[in-house]
């Protein structure tokens, strides 16, 4: 077997298109709730498929990268979007998510997945 080495371009590309997929992920989910829908999951899921397809590498690490950003990324992302009506400050939304419906958390979860799996990019084929 070939020892694989770490690729630091790779990996700066990755977190460079983690960061751009991020943000498109964040106005694609506002512009999505302006229109009546709802899809919690998909800065994550854009987070992941920017990460993945700007390192075009395999890397379990971008893996990792992805899912934290994405655990950051979409408390902030359902905050800025709809808020709480009692108080719409971000500390309040933190200390009451709790309260939120379990759709929400679903596609919280499914973001995270969606942001690792694509993050985690594609193994070499020969």
């Amino acid at each position: 077997m070939e020892e694989q080495k770490f690729d630091v371009v790779a990996h700066a590309r990755g977190l460079i298109g983690m960061l751009v997929g991020g943000v498109a992920g964040f106005f694609l989910f506002q512009w999505l709730v302006s229109q009546g829908f709802y899809g919690l999951a998909i800065p994550g899921a854009v987070m992941g498929l920017a990460c993945g397809y700007a390192s075009r590498i395999h890397s379990p690490v971008l893996a990792v990268a992805c899912a934290i950003g994405a655990i950051l990324l979409l408390p902030f992302a359902e905050w800025k979007v709809l808020p709480f009506v009692a108080d719409d400050s971000f500390s309040y939304f933190l200390a009451h998510m709790h309260q939120l419906k379990p759709l929400t958390w679903i596609m919280f979860a499914l973001g995270v997945v969606f942001a690792a799996w694509f993050g985690l990019g594609r193994p070499k084929t020969l």
